[in-house]
């Protein structure tokens, strides 16, 4: 629709993010747990959910100049591992050796599944770009995750981090989309001729990523972040699989591979997780004492 200007959309979604969650303070007061003293002694990490969102996405964006579009989601497809290695530093979770296989499976799936061209462009710089963009990808459930393990003490609650997170990133996306020309002024013209389209296209947007941002700050606190992730890559490949079939047309069997091993290992980290979770809550292991032949201990271990 030729509205091709990422770092004003994006900040747009924030705004919409930012009076979202204060219409609905307004109207809920006791959701607002908002405090300097949280500020005072948590703002390196709540300053870094914004940055870490503009590191995503802006250098994925400029990323696509120098790398072809496999190559960036190759790149991007790997993010679970840094996820898991960053909460077994950050948050003291400890994953058992099934779960690491699985994800490296899913990941190895993801990597296959994506379809090579002679065309792919790899430069150096691009590359760089991808492993940022990435590596704050994998980075900010993480943060938000660390941040929320003693809410109802520091009042970090998901809606008050999407306050945070969107008032910060406003600055950032609107500073950088100030600073580059083709947005300062190509987004102007674009809206003088195409204002209805252009309002359209931004309020849908902004909808959809005020309650995108909420759902993902919940899914953090009720799962974990390396659940977050793999969830945003099943997306990922999704999305690269639909793409693949009905604009590359691919029918290279490793491709086709690549999809069934990725969705199988999905699977196989769903089934997983669930299983446990259920077997922490029987009642046997509510009961009997917290030992290694109980299931409190795994279970904790693969928190």
């Amino acid at each position: 629709m030729g509205f091709s200007y990422p770092f004003v959309y994006s900040g747009c979604h924030q705004i919409a993010s930012f009076i979202g969650v204060n219409v609905i303070f307004l109207a809920k007061p006791q959701l607002n747990t908002l405090s300097m003293a949280q500020w005072k002694a948590k703002w390196p990490a709540l300053f870094g959910l914004s940055v870490m969102m503009v590191l995503n996405i802006g250098c994925n964006n400029a990323s696509l100049v120098y790398v072809g579009l496999s190559v960036n989601q190759i790149i991007k497809s790997i993010t679970p591992l840094p996820t898991m290695i960053l909460s077994y530093f950050t948050e003291d979770k400890r994953y058992t050796w099934t779960l690491v296989g699985i994800v490296m499976v899913q990941v190895l799936g993801a990597i296959v599944a994506v379809p090579w061209h002679e065309q792919t462009r790899a430069g150096a710089i691009g590359i760089v770009l991808c492993f940022i963009s990435m590596l704050a990808a994998a980075t900010k459930p993480v943060v938000a995750g660390v941040l929320m393990k003693d809410m109802r003490e520091s009042g970090l609650t998901p809606l008050v981090l999407v306050w945070y997170d969107s008032i910060f990133s406003i600055f950032w996306f609107f500073l950088i989309s100030l600073c580059l020309p083709d947005e300062r002024v190509g987004v102007v013209a674009y809206m003088q001729k195409n204002a209805a389209l252009g309002w359209g296209l931004i309020l849908i947007g902004s909808s959809m990523a005020f309650v995108y941002n909420i759902v993902v700050f919940y899914l953090t606190k009720v799962t974990s972040a390396l659940t977050n992730v793999v969830l945003a890559n099943v997306k990922q490949v999704i999305l690269i699989v639909v793409a693949a079939v009905f604009v590359d047309h691919i029918t290279r069997w490793h491709n086709i591979l690549g999809i069934v091993v990725f969705f199988l290992a999905s699977f196989a980290y769903s089934y997983y997780t669930f299983t446990n979770k259920a077997l922490s809550r029987s009642p046997s292991t509510v009961t009997k004492p917290a030992d290694e032949s109980t299931g409190l201990v795994k279970e904790k271990s693969n928190a």
